[in-house]
């Protein structure tokens, strides 16, 4: 560009100004693409400074990434007393066998896989809503499903005997059972929460082996259910 100038300038002498607007132009073009010229570098060095930054943050987003999904509230309410079941809906599928019984099925392995699951129950007798009645529901609710399994030529083994616990300010009474289907073994967990009306609680399943994980997943469950006559 500089030789074009120099080379029409001698054609363009009487018409300086042109001459110097182009010598200008040409100049001004030179200037710009020495200030490119400048940039480029900057620019590719700090892409590099970038992607190094990138290259030493790559662990700390991979951990983000790989992180869990974070807990969401979800609530189901059975609608005789008002009990509402708040679970984490990422964790437990939640479906409704009919209005009174709430089922959640685990979704993933921190509640115990898929052969974890649990059924909402209530009942009412105000006379159980202490603790010998509460330990007498569940003991009751174990009664009911050895029978049913006899019936069907199964057999249920006492695993934990029915004993009562503090969990909160309330009482609660916790027993389970154990049985084989087929090859597999399994758990069945039941609790029962004094209130006003009587008891309500949780009975639920898992195979034998997830029971140490299941049982944890199935007590904080227990532990977020509402009572609208305790509020």
């Amino acid at each position: 560009m500089v030789l074009r100038a120099d080379y029409l300038l001698p054609c363009y002498r009487k018409l300086g100004s042109m001459d110097r607007r182009g010598e200008f132009i040409v100049r001004t073009r030179l200037t710009r693409w020495r200030l490119l010229s400048g940039l480029v570098p900057a620019l590719v060095d700090s892409t590099r400074y970038l992607g190094a930054t990138a290259l030493q943050m790559m662990p700390a987003l991979l951990f983000v990434f790989l992180l869990p999904l974070p807990a969401r509230a979800a609530q189901a309410t059975e609608p005789s007393h008002g009990v509402v079941v708040v679970y984490d809906d990422v964790r437990w599928l939640m479906t409704r066998k009919n209005p009174h019984l709430i089922v959640l099925n685990c979704r993933d392995a921190a509640c115990g896989g898929v052969s974890s699951g649990c059924v909402t129950l209530q009942f009412d007798n105000p006379a159980n809503s202490y603790a010998p009645g509460v330990l007498a529901q569940v003991k009751d609710i174990n009664r009911r499903f050895i029978g049913v399994w006899e019936r069907k030529g199964q057999r249920l083994v006492l695993v934990d005997a029915p004993e009562t616990q503090t969990l909160g300010r309330r009482i609660i009474a916790l027993s389970s059972l154990r049985y084989r289907s087929g090859n597999r073994i399994k758990r069945i967990w039941s609790a029962q929460i004094q209130a006003p009306f009587g008891t309500t609680g949780l009975v639920c399943e898992s195979d034998e082996d997830k029971y140490p994980v299941a049982s944890a997943a199935w007590m904080s469950l227990l532990q977020a259910i509402l009572i609208p006559s305790e509020q």
